[in-house]
């Protein structure tokens, strides 16, 4: 067991697994490994027999001594077994054991290929990582899994709550739904880039971010922020709705992940789609409305992100009036007052300076 303090780089199961390869030195056999992320960063990283795993409340144990030494953190669970049925009960037994609300990611390795729980399946060899079954590797099985997508929420402190709880008195009421539309139209235009920022990231006060993630739980929010998005824009939303992600708790953090994930595949981003629609699903409220499947539908079925513009176009003519009004501000640019040529004053002739006197030979 050894705590490592090296930034994660995982953009598919392959590079999980090649990860843990290069930790052990070698790929693990009949064994559970155990990793603790936090930040972007590997804070935990530990491998058990799993013979060692197997008596009532071994594995509960362990972990038990995992988490009090990193809180907080995104757990991943790999089982490396030729027994299918007794890896997904080992691994059954680990996420059922994690304190309620902790994003984690499960995966059994069998020789050299991957199994996810849905079924989906690749190769362990980065460079065949192209899963069977999915175009991204896998990232939608491991929820919440890529840290370098750019998606990973603020952590819920004392002080970012002191510092939100004041946006909900400001927040128009559910009702008014001029003020709402009116409301994520201006933030938009306040926070999107204006171009597509290079390496660095755009950025968005706390504020505005919180009040843009609670203002995408109303209906009417939402749909002004989807139908925001051009294929000409994309980018800039996506890198506008990753920095509110960034600002906000993750209790609030389903439809801002979603809108993100919508923003990525009309950019062509398939893999930070799917990453988002994973996070999303994983933050969703029971009973509450799932949008989200909405972005499903076109990452699952690949449709192509050349029919967002018929089909944006097509739910734009049937939106709210107060919807389309908020869109309409955002698709103006500002532009050059002319003036009357008549009102202009002619600029008058610079002063003529008398000729230098002539110097006497």
């Amino acid at each position: 067991m050894s705590d490592e303090q090296e930034p994660v780089r995982i953009r598919s199961n392959a590079e999980l697994c090649q990860m843990i390869t290069e930790i052990e030195g070698q790929a693990p056999d009949e064994s559970l490994v155990v990793m603790l992320i936090r930040q972007g960063r590997l804070r935990l990283f530990a491998r058990r027999d799993l013979a060692g795993c197997q008596a009532p409340g071994a594995v509960e144990e362990a972990l038990d001594t995992f988490l009090e030494r990193v809180s907080e953190a995104d757990v991943r669970f790999v089982v490396y077994t030729k027994d299918h049925l007794a890896g997904w009960d080992m691994l059954g037994r680990c996420a059922s054991h994690l304190p309620h609300g902790t994003r984690s990611g499960a995966l059994l390795v069998d020789g050299g290929t991957w199994h996810e729980a849905d079924g989906r399946h690749g190769s362990v060899d980065p460079n065949q990582s192209r899963s069977i079954s999915s175009e991204n590797g896998g990232l939608r099985g491991l929820a919440g899994a890529d840290p370098v997508d750019g998606l990973d929420t603020a952590f819920e402190t004392p002080e970012l709550a002191a510092r939100l709880l004041p946006v909900l008195d400001g927040l128009p009421e559910a009702d008014d739904e001029a003020a709402i539309s009116a409301r994520m139209g201006g933030l938009i235009r306040r926070n999107l880039p204006v171009v597509t920022p290079g390496p660095q990231e755009s950025g968005v006060a706390a504020e505005d971010a919180f009040t843009m993630a609670m203002l995408t739980h109303h209906q009417i929010g939402r749909h002004v922020a989807l139908l925001a998005i051009t294929p000409s824009n994309a980018g800039q939303h996506l890198q506008m709705w990753r920095a509110v992600v960034a600002e906000i708790p993750a209790v609030v953090s389903e439809m801002p992940l979603f809108i993100a994930g919508v923003a990525a595949w009309v950019s062509g981003d398939r893999g930070t789609a799917s990453s988002a629609l994973a996070r999303s699903i994983a933050a969703a409220a029971k009973g509450g409305p799932r949008p989200s499947l909405l972005l499903a539908e076109l990452v699952d079925r690949n449709v192509p992100q050349a029919e967002w513009g018929p089909l944006r176009a097509r739910v734009l003519s049937r939106a709210d009036p107060a919807v389309q009004a908020a869109v309409a501000t955002l698709s103006t640019r500002p532009t050059w007052e002319t003036v009357n040529q008549h009102l202009l004053r002619p600029r008058p002739d610079p002063p003529q300076r008398p000729p230098a006197p002539r110097i006497p030979r």
